[in-house]
């Protein structure tokens, strides 16, 4: 964690990997880094992308709320036997704005990295910026994936966790 100031934190989410083949992700011009995914004998695109945990991104047309998480369970029961990975649904409000939907089966909860994942997928195919605003979970969060050093970054606001005591013996 790379602290900002005492109103923002920045998380070095690291280098993003395709899930499948575990090779580091570029934006490169043309390069399809998709799966293709059969679900009740339609095709669907999807991005898989790795940070700290495996997602793949679909990216929903005309989907409401219900649509996306009865959508998410179809792709685990469809891709489970393949890998464990966690659905994305970005949906874009412009090249520099998105609203990112994702229902986690069982915690912790790491909305940085499903916001990066989000980012990158949306970046590699066309859709957004390298450095949007998310909107996850009632948060917004600033996500670079910068261009230098191909490392994805995360910032927002620090939230209150817990508080303790510590007695030592000394």
């Amino acid at each position: 964690i790379i602290y900002v100031d005492s109103k923002n934190f920045r998380i070095d989410l690291g280098i993003p990997l395709h899930t499948d083949t575990g090779k580091e992700l570029i934006e490169i011009p043309d390069q399809d880094y998709n799966k293709r995914v059969k679900i009740d004998d339609k095709v669907h695109v999807v991005t898989p992308v790795s940070l700290s945990l495996n997602g793949i991104v679909a990216f929903p047309n005309n989907m409401d709320a219900s649509s996306m998480k009865q959508f998410s369970q179809q792709l685990n029961k469809s891709l489970k036997k393949e890998w464990s990975f966690q659905p994305v649904f970005p949906v874009m409000f412009s090249r520099e704005e998105m609203t990112v939907y994702a229902w986690f089966s069982q915690p912790p909860v790491d909305f940085s990295s499903v916001a990066g994942i989000a980012t990158v997928a949306s970046v590699i195919n066309g859709f957004a910026e390298r450095d949007p605003l998310v909107h996850i979970n009632q948060n917004d969060l600033f996500v670079q994936w910068s261009g230098r050093n191909n490392h994805v970054y995360c910032t927002g606001r620090p939230e209150y966790v817990f508080s303790g005591t510590y007695y030592a013996d000394v």
